[in-house]
């Protein structure tokens, strides 16, 4: 009963278009879900192992939606293409039918 309960606030509160959801292409298809940007104040320094090239910056964000939404979850090391921009997949997570996808990737500007 609680696992229901918590499946409905997922979709009726947190992924609600009115209220912090919004439409982003995933993969070619629209998709409800919570977008989150990752600064790089938030993360140690250099830990990700990558070089770091002027005029390159690393840009990472979370995804939220429900796993309902995909046909297939998203893996480690796969490219995601976010809004018509290719991500490359880090980190996968699931809780109570909602998943947290972690992806990253090189920007220039």
């Amino acid at each position: 009963m609680f696992k229901e309960i918590v499946e409905k606030e997922i979709s009726t509160v947190f992924l609600n278009l009115k209220e912090f959801a919004q439409t982003h292409l995933i993969n070619g298809q629209e998709k409800v879900c919570v977008t989150e940007q990752i600064t790089a104040t938030e993360k140690e320094p250099n830990t990700s192992g990558y070089v770091k090239y002027e005029g390159v910056h690393r840009s990472e964000k979370i995804i939220y939606i429900e796993a309902s939404e995909l046909e297939e979850v998203p893996i480690e090391g796969e490219i995601l293409y976010f809004d018509s921009e290719m991500w490359i997949v880090e980190k996968v997570t699931e809780q109570d039918g909602l998943l947290k996808i972690e992806v990253g990737g090189n920007r220039s500007g």
